[in-house]
């Protein structure tokens, strides 16, 4: 689980679900910025997926709808299962890519 950057406190599981671009610390108050290397660590698993099905998609004979309900149920297994340990959090706002600022 994602730590406070300053107090080194232990987020919340349900603070890694909600909105979590920026979490402001339980314990003193101060607030975290997602770091742009768990903005990727984020992102990949989604591109990956979202790849997979485009490219399999014609070999395995899945229709629209089944690869639909695959993402949406892998979507949401990542967001409330993985995707918490995957946060961490800065002292500054920071871009997925630099220069964006």
């Amino acid at each position: 689980m994602p730590k406070c950057w300053k107090c080194e406190a232990t987020m919340s599981w349900r603070q890694c679900i909600g909105l979590y671009h920026r979490i402001d610390c339980l314990a003193c108050g101060t607030r975290n910025y997602l770091s742009s290397k768990a903005q990727w660590n984020i992102g990949t698993p989604y591109f990956i997926i979202l790849i997979l099905q485009m490219v399999l998609r014609p070999w395995l004979d899945i229709s629209f709808i089944s690869g639909l309900i695959f993402i949406v149920l892998f979507a949401v297994f990542t967001h409330l299962v993985i995707q918490p340990f995957l946060l961490e959090y800065k002292e500054d706002k920071q871009y997925l890519i630099d220069g964006f600022n």
